[in-house]
Formats: C-alpha cells, structure tokens, sequence
C-alpha cells in the first residue's frame, strides 16, 4: 500500500516542480551570459573610446610640436639677422650653411616637448605615465630650413640654365638634345603665349601639337595633356610637364610612394655640410618660392654645376668647378662651420681658378651671397601620430616710428612725409651695406636720436599642413 502510494505520488512531484526549478536554472544562466555579453560589450567600447581620444590627443600634440618646430625656425631665421647686426660683427651680411638656422645641431631635430603640469588632465597624465614606461617623448618635432634661393626658380630660369641642369642631373639628355626639348617644354609651360619656344617647330604649330608629335616621333610617347601656359605654382607641376618622367624628377633609383615619399626623399637629400652631393632629383633643386637669385654660399653641388656648364658651355668640366666652390666656402674642415671662408661677393670667385668664370658673369646670372625667401619644413610626432607643415616664408628689416609725436606728425604731413622718411631711411641702409661695414657706434648714437626703428621680421607666403 505505502509502493502505491509512493508511485502514485512520485510522478507528479516530478513533473510539478522539477521542470520549473530546471526552466529557472537555465533562465538565470542565460540571463548571466546576457549581462556578461553586455558588461563586455560595455568595456570593449570604454576601450576603444578612450583609444580613439588619445589618438585624437595624439594628433593634437603633434599639431603642435609640429607648430613649435616653425617657432623654432622663424626665431632662428630673425635671430641670423640680429647677430649680423651685432657689436662684435663688422663683416657684410650673408647667408651660409654655417648660420644658426641652418645647422642641425641648433635644437631642430627630435626635440622634445612636454605640457606643464597644471595643464594636463587626468587622461594625458596616463598618457604621458605609459608614454614614460615605454621611453616614448611627450611629443617631438624635426625642423629644416631650406635657403629656397639656394636652388633655380622655375619661373625666372633661361632655357639655357634649365638645360644645364638637366644635363647635370642626367648626362644622357645631353646625347639626343633632349635636355635642351625639356628645358624649352619647362619654358612654353609657364609663358602665357602659346608659340613653342623651339626655333625648330613647324610653322602654324601651337604648343600643344608641336609636343605631340615631338614626342611621338623620337621618344614614342602619347602626350595628350594641356599647356598650363602660366607661372609655376608649386615644384610638382614639373610632372605635367611633356616629356618629364618620374625617374628624373625625383631621382634614379626613388619611386613615388605616396603623399609622404617626396618628403622622405628630400629629408634624406638635405643640404647638409659636405654632403651637398646628396641631391638626386630635379625637384631637389628647383623652386618657385624665390626672387630668381641664387646664393652661391648655400647652392648645393648640382646647382653650382649647372650655373658653371652654362658658363662653360657644353663640354666644359663643371664637376671640378663646383668642388672647387664648395672646398673654398667650407675652409680646410668641411664638418666645422668655424673654419667656414664664405663668399662676401660674387667676385670672390676669382679666388677658385676653375670658378674665375662666374665673377665676371654674376650680375647676368643673378648671383649673390644673401638670402631672403626660406622654406620651412617641420614634422610633429606624438605616439603614432604625425604632423607636417610646409610653409615659405621671407624675412627682412622693417622699420617703424617709435616716436609717437614724430608718427603724428609725419601723419599730419601727409602719407607722403612719412614715405620719403621711410625712403631716406632704406637708401642710408644700402649705403651702408655697398661700403660693406658699418660703424657702430654712429649707429648706437642714430639710435637714441632716431625715432626711425628697425626690427627683424619673417613674414609667411605660404602654409600648408598635413
């Protein structure tokens, strides 16, 4: 009786309140897995948060370290300037590689930044804790400046200086004469006419058919692209050029490889002291950010070689002239700026026999020894961000009135009055620059008597970031 009851009982215990207990246990394992899924979806997205800000932080920093590193170059360039005009300097004006804004060792390259303190938050103090475990700077930046009037301006160059530096870079042009095609297509590209320059054209032709079937009857190219028939804007329109290739614009051996490959390449090709050889494309030494001059003190070996082919004429041993300019200007330790002996004027080069040549054709040639136009390139980093900025800047000597009643009354008179100040002022400043010494202490004495000041300035053309 007692089985009975027991068997009778038994199922109903089990199917009542079994299977809710068991429907509950997998209920509340499902709901953990949810909240788990979730706890971790949560945290997953924290984390990529907080890595999406530090990149943003990061490219912040390099912004402006990048920022820091033109700070640095336009200090330096106005800084050249002041020590020019100072009590212990008695020589003439001029630009070298051996001037603070041009050597490396002068805090330009992998200078470390750090925020103050009271200006970081709690997520940069982390930041800059990992970065500290790792032995990775706060932020750095690497600064060049480039004397943009130590290259060939584009837009001022004759065909036969293009030519010449075609050959230089590439004695092969020199065979066929197709440096001399390129040089006259460089030319027709940037005049406003539309009549080749060539002298061998057939009559009737413009531009755009005369370099078609040039270069479809002796180089087998399809030229299908349009004259610009206007002043180059930047150094990379050379690549539209008809009859231009990659491998002479940027070097042998260099290919293009993205936004950054010419940066790479022209960072790897500075003009650097005693290594002025390194320059291996077209686009190394040309420019467009000039005034047409070139300073035969920072030209690097390429450039003095084409300015001395075209004075030598086609044949002529450009490669011993050019050594010869930069053995002089370097002194007898090309590593120590100290022992530099730099061109104080175009007929300085009389004293490298093999360079005599170009002292009696300077002034034709646009010669010189000083520098106005610069070319600032300054790369940021902050973990793996990176940062550039390219600009062109020009620098001079302005001068303002001090003198607040003298300024009224040069006001009252007119703008004029104040203009044949300023006039009177920069014609006793050539003056004294072609007597090529100043006496200083005429000019302590003019300044506490002059209401007239002068003061270094470096005005940016140009700003392009990246």
């Amino acid at each position: 009786m007692k089985l009975a009851v027991r068997f009778a009982t038994s199922p109903a215990t089990s199917l009542g309140v079994k299977p809710r207990r068991g429907l509950t246990l997998v209920l509340t394992l499902w709901l953990v897995v949810v909240l788990v899924a979730m706890v971790y979806s949560l945290m997953w997205d924290i984390q990529v948060e907080i890595r999406l800000r530090d990149l943003s932080n990061d490219a912040l920093d390099a912004r402006w370290a990048a920022q820091a590193g033109v700070a640095k170059a336009v200090a330096d360039l106005a800084n050249d300037m002041v020590i020019e005009r100072s009590e212990d300097s008695t020589t003439t004006p001029l630009d070298t590689l051996g001037d603070v804004w041009a050597l490396d060792n002068e805090d330009k390259v992998d200078i470390s930044l750090s925020p103050l303190e009271g200006s970081r938050g709690r997520s940069r103090v982390r930041r800059s804790r990992r970065r500290e475990q790792s032995e990775t700077p706060e932020s750095v930046f690497t600064v060049t400046v480039v004397d943009a009037e130590s290259r060939i301006n584009l837009n001022r160059a004759s065909v036969e200086l293009l030519t010449s530096l075609l050959i230089v870079l590439d004695e092969d042009l020199e065979k066929d004469e197709q440096a001399k095609r390129l040089a006259e297509a460089i030319i027709d590209w940037r005049d406003e006419n539309t009549d080749p320059v060539s002298p061998l054209a057939e009559p009737g032709f413009q531009e755009r058919r005369h370099f078609m079937q040039t270069l479809h009857d002796e180089d087998d190219i399809e030229w299908t692209g349009v004259m610009h028939n206007a002043r180059f804007v930047s150094v990379d329109e050379l690549l539209e050029v008809p009859g231009m290739t990659r491998e002479l614009f940027y070097g042998p051996g260099d290919e293009e490889d993205g936004d950054g490959g010419r940066r790479s390449r022209r960072s790897r090709s500075r003009t650097r002291r005693g290594q002025e050889d390194e320059i291996v494309g077209l686009a190394d030494c040309v420019t467009v950010a000039s005034n047409g001059q070139i300073n035969i003190n920072t030209a690097p070996r390429l450039v003095l070689g084409a300015l001395m082919l075209t004075a030598l004429g086609t044949g002529g041993d450009w490669e011993s002239a050019a050594d010869g300019i930069i053995e002089y200007r370097n002194g007898r330790r090309s590593g120590d700026a100290s022992d530099d002996t730099p061109f104080t004027s175009v007929q300085d080069l009389a004293n490298v026999p093999v360079a005599a040549i170009l002292s009696t054709r300077g002034q034709a040639m646009n010669l010189g020894t000083r520098s106005q136009n610069f070319v600032i390139e300054s790369m940021g980093r902050a973990g793996s961000a990176r940062h550039s900025i390219v600009c062109e800047v020009q620098r001079s000597w302005e001068v303002y009135v001090r003198d607040y009643a003298t300024l009224a009354q040069s006001r009252a008179g007119g703008a004029s009055g104040l203009t044949a100040q300023i006039q009177q002022f920069m014609a006793d400043e050539a003056e004294r620059a072609e007597r090529g010494r100043r006496d200083r202490s005429d000019t302590r004495r003019r300044a506490n008597d002059d209401p007239r000041v002068e003061t270094p300035a470096v005005r940016i053309l140009t700003w392009a970031e990246n």
